[in-house]
């Protein structure tokens, strides 16, 4: 099971994209794939500015209609959590990151990016465990 982040997503509907192919060949699979609202709302403006409308809304339509891909609504615990985790990062995690992260620990999921900071503090997290 993953936690989207904006990186994984973009990179999968910019050809363009360094990670292209591999956010393809991940997203291809059948495991279950979670993003969360902040991170949904975070990508679609995204390729909105860099691609356009019409790219935004036939990459919101591809996503939407994977069947191991599934929206996460904001919950406050999860803001309350993910700006604790924001606060204790020092400036090396945007606040879309920590809530990746904050997904992730409440899902017991890995976060689907390319994002080496939260690859990072992913790791840091699972070693403290």
């Amino acid at each position: 099971m993953y936690i989207a982040d904006t990186s994984s997503l973009y990179a999968l509907f910019s050809e363009d994209d360094v990670h292209h192919t591999e956010a393809r060949d991940l997203v291809s699979k059948s495991e279950n794939i979670y993003i969360p609202s902040d991170i949904w709302s975070e990508t679609i403006s995204l390729i909105h500015y860099r691609q356009g409308y019409e790219q935004a809304v036939r990459s919101g339509k591809a996503l939407l209609d994977l069947p191991h891909v599934d929206l996460l609504a904001s919950r406050m615990d999860i803001v309350q959590t993910s700006w604790e985790v924001y606060r204790r990062s020092d400036g090396n995690l945007s606040f879309p990151d920590c809530v990746v992260l904050t997904w992730c620990d409440d899902k017991n999921a890995e976060p689907l990016t390319f994002d080496k900071h939260i690859n990072d503090y992913y790791r840091e997290m699972i070693d403290n465990e």
